[in-house]
């Protein structure tokens, strides 16, 4: 599935487009996704809360899937008449990306350390991030990523924007866009000190089974990585 490159003519010069997003931390540990919307939303006029957003899809303690979050962007543009739409797309390339930011704005799905309470260090967790720039030719993708602990995530680094993170296309960002290795530090509950023995050990096996059911997933492909929501004009009739 190592399809970031698919089709890429990465010789091609290609027009860098910027976005900027005014920062918001998430409200609850599970709702990047959430936090998100706020700010696209606002890139388009829209304000909206977190937990407005949270009432339509998601659950501040279980997360949001990726066509929840598609979906409720439709749902809040028909309702206000705001011509965009949102298009979910799995196995994303790197040309659609850009294409992407060129017209409109992109959220992405890919696997990013979890710095929080109860997580052992090296925690993975599928997370969402609204896409700032692409440049192919340095080879370096920028990204406004929702931390709800910004401060113990040891991305964020001086001189960027707050809550905005430049990584290497790849192969960092792409191994994280595909899942690849990042699948097997995966966590779905805490696994340390804040519980009884017993429900630790308990954690321990849910984390097992999430892992494994991600593994299958991704194997048979039922699990699509590359997974990238466009927000863009509604095309003029």
């Amino acid at each position: 599935m190592n399809m970031f490159y698919t089709n890429e003519k990465l010789e091609k010069t290609i027009k860098l487009t910027s976005h900027r997003f005014t920062y918001h931390k998430p409200k609850y540990p599970f709702s990047c996704g959430q936090a998100a919307l706020v700010m696209l939303l606002e890139k388009c006029g829209i304000h909206m809360t977190q937990d407005a957003i949270l009432a339509l899809s998601g659950d501040k303690t279980l997360g949001t899937t990726a066509q929840e979050l598609c979906n409720t962007l439709n749902t809040i543009f028909a309702e206000r008449s705001v011509p965009f739409i949102a298009k979910l797309q799995n196995y994303t390339h790197q040309t659609a990306l850009n294409d992407g930011l060129e017209r409109g704005f992109v959220i992405v799905m890919y696997i990013n350390e979890f710095h929080e309470n109860g997580y052992p260090a090296g925690s993975n967790y599928p997370h969402f991030a609204l896409v700032n720039s692409i440049n192919s030719s340095e080879g370096w993708i920028q990204l406004t990523i929702p931390a709800f602990s910004p401060e113990m995530n040891p991305n964020f680094k001086k001189g960027l924007p707050e809550g905005e993170v430049r990584m290497p296309l790849f192969p960092e960002f792409q191994e994280r866009f595909y899942m690849g290795r990042y699948l097997k530090r995966l966590r779905y509950k805490p696994t340390v000190g804040i519980h009884p023995w017993y429900i630790l050990w308990w954690n321990y096996f849910l984390n097992f089974l999430f892992i494994f059911a991600m593994y299958i997933g991704y194997c048979t492909k039922i699990l699509k990585p590359g997974l990238a929501i466009f927000v863009e004009p509604v095309p003029s009739k």
